[in-house]
């Protein structure tokens, strides 16, 4: 099947549902102890040291694109995978509660 061209309303649709995604989208909020508990798998994965070792650097876990608490707090090491195709690890876009 032939890929269509977005249209200009196509555009501005995908561009409103990006902005009311935006306002419901918030990141998790761990207590101190799940915070402490976060830090320490997240920088002891596999995903993290192929990470700073690609990229040289630590990621952002702050970044407002991404809720890796959230998806921690609701999969726990299931948030990663291996790319098939790369063979590099990878989180998964949303947890199945859409965080």
């Amino acid at each position: 099947m032939a890929e269509r061209k977005l249209t200009t309303k196509d555009i501005l649709k995908l561009r409103k549902i990006k902005r009311e995604h935006a306002k419901s989208f918030s990141l998790t909020t761990l207590s101190e102890k799940e915070e402490v508990e976060f830090q320490s798998f997240i920088r002891n994965s596999d995903w993290y040291k192929e990470f700073v070792a690609d990229l040289g650097g630590p990621p952002n876990l702050d970044d407002g694109n991404y809720d890796y608490r959230g998806a921690w707090k609701e999969m726990g090491a299931e948030m990663f995978g291996v790319d098939p195709e790369s063979g590099k690890i990878h989180g998964f876009d949303r947890a199945p509660s859409g965080k």
